[in-house]
């Protein structure tokens, strides 16, 4: 049925109008947001920016469509399994079944993964474009490289400092009403991000602001107790081996390891017993070389309406 259904053009005409209209709202997501799209834009390659899909579906028609899906099964990487209320008799029969019906025909072939973009030492800045009225700014920090140490150590960093950095950002300052401090890991490399949007301080202030609150967190980190340390430390822990609370974010999560052809299905486990050996010195180490020293690398997406 898949393989021979064609769609009227009434259908496509919805369907076409539908996506049109997903993509410009996406286009008028709230300044934040757009720096987040933004910076995953950049950074995952290949990637497609919502203006480069929104002008590629207004350019498509129904024969274009009906000529991708004519070659859509031609070369294909399949991985098919199943977990939750079904047998391995099951997924085995479902299995052949498409393998008859659908890939009878089909060349498996191997589809390489998307790279990601390594930045520069130090801090790039690049402005985005948005429709709004309030500023906003995403400040990145990616990690040296893909070990799963830097990303409990960022884990870690990420667990201690948020709310500070909340306090600070929006409480004492009150430089903006959407404040957050998030690990942000990108295709298995760690990263640590930190996003404001405010309605009356310009991004360049809301970039400098976090430089400074992070370059004094150093001594916040010196100066708290090994007790409050290993709260922190035991809170990300039991985060990270919290259960799925349902089947989709099982699913999501055993997806997340085929995806990286992880057959043991461990690494929320890897990186909690990581977590566990950390100590409050590999924190401020880190810190102080990968997020303020030579070994940043950091990139700033920013906006500000024309009237600032």
């Amino acid at each position: 049925e898949i393989k021979s259904y064609t769609p009227t053009q009434e259908q496509w005409l919805q369907t076409q109008q539908a996506l049109q209209r997903a993509y410009q709202n996406a286009l008028k997501q709230k300044p934040y947001e757009r720096t987040i799209s933004e910076l995953n834009q950049l950074l995952i390659k290949p990637s497609f920016s919502e203006s480069q899909l929104l002008d590629a579906i207004n350019e498509a028609d129904l024969d274009a469509l009906m000529a991708v899906k004519a070659a859509y099964f031609n070369e294909l990487k399949t991985i098919i399994w199943g977990h939750g209320n079904i047998t391995e008799k099951d997924v085995v029969k479902s299995s052949e079944t498409l393998q008859r019906i659908l890939l009878g025909n089909t060349k498996l072939i191997d589809v390489p993964r998307k790279t990601l973009k390594q930045l520069s030492f130090g801090l790039t800045k690049s402005k985005i474009n948005a429709q709004h009225n309030d500023s906003a700014m995403t400040l990145y920090f990616q990690s040296e490289s893909k070990n799963k140490k830097d990303r409990a150590i960022i884990g870690l960093l990420a667990q201690v400092i948020k709310a500070p950095y909340y306090t600070y950002m929006r409480t004492e300052q009150k430089y903006g009403y959407i404040v957050f401090a998030t690990p942000y890991p990108m295709l298995e490399q760690a990263g640590l991000g930190f996003i404001v949007q405010s309605p009356t301080t310009p991004a360049n202030t809301l970039i400098s602001e976090s430089e400074l609150f992070i370059k004094n967190f150093v001594q916040t980190m010196e100066d708290m107790t090994e007790t409050d340390f290993e709260h922190h430390q035991q809170g990300l822990i039991n985060n990270l081996l919290k259960k799925p609370l349902n089947l989709q974010q099982k699913t999501n999560r055993l997806w997340a390891e085929i995806d990286i052809e992880n057959t043991d299905f461990n690494t929320t486990e890897e990186l909690a017993d990581l977590v566990a050996t950390l100590t409050k010195p590999d924190i401020i180490q880190y810190l102080k070389e990968n997020i303020i020293g030579e070994k940043k690398k950091a990139i700033a997406l920013f906006y500000d309406p024309t009237n600032k």
